[in-house]
């Protein structure tokens, strides 16, 4: 299947231009948002806006989890200290952290699974040369690791966002999920991406 969506796609750019293969369908098992992605998000939103504030007073095994997460990672509690909801918001941080592994895997098995498909609409699409690929290659995890750290591990949000997690709810149902995903998307298409770079920019057919 894959050694044939290559070569229908190699005979189009011989023959009549250009034939770009569909993207995946994005809500399919291989799509970006796919159910075994949207089901954590869905589970943290939901913990977010409906979770008790006591919540580590009332459930032992979230205090647990969240007692290991603070030992493995000490800077963990200090977005959620400062919170008017701090057990909620660091059990929420400490599952958000932990789940970002979790959604790299997925998004790596996906990007692997979709691989061929990559390659063809690249090969064909283009969408940017060898010096944006090698940024994007370098940066994109870098910053999106950043972007978790700072979400849980500093105190407060910025001056122009003041309470937006620390005092509503909505806010931390927005920004954990969407941290989560980019933190994932970033390190699981990592490898597809440099694949990419040799197949795409650097191989010599």
């Amino acid at each position: 299947m894959s050694k044939q969506l290559l070569q229908s796609v190699d005979e189009g750019l011989d023959d009549d231009g250009p034939q770009i293969p569909p993207p995946v369908p994005a809500l399919s098992l291989l799509g970006l948002f796919s159910p075994l992605l949207l089901a954590p998000i869905g589970f943290l939103v939901l913990l977010a806006l409906f979770g008790p504030d006591n919540a580590l007073d009332r459930w032992s095994t979230a205090r647990a989890f969240t007692h290991w997460m603070q030992a493995e990672l000490p800077f963990i509690h200090r977005h959620a200290a400062s919170t008017a909801y701090p057990q909620l918001a660091l059990l929420v941080d400490c599952l958000t952290v932990a789940m970002v592994p979790l959604f790299a895997a997925v998004l790596c098995g996906q990007s692997m699974i979709n691989y061929p498909r990559l390659l063809a609409r690249h090969r064909a699409l283009r969408p940017f040369g060898l010096g944006k690929h090698l940024l994007v290659l370098t940066l994109f995890p870098i910053l999106a690791l950043l972007a978790v750290y700072a979400m849980v591990g500093i105190a407060g949000d910025p001056s122009w966002a003041s309470g937006f997690t620390t005092r509503h709810r909505g806010g931390l149902a927005l920004i954990n999920p969407v941290s989560l995903y980019v933190a994932g998307l970033a390190i699981g298409g990592w490898p597809a991406l440099l694949r990419l770079l040799f197949d795409v920019h650097l191989r010599k057919e």
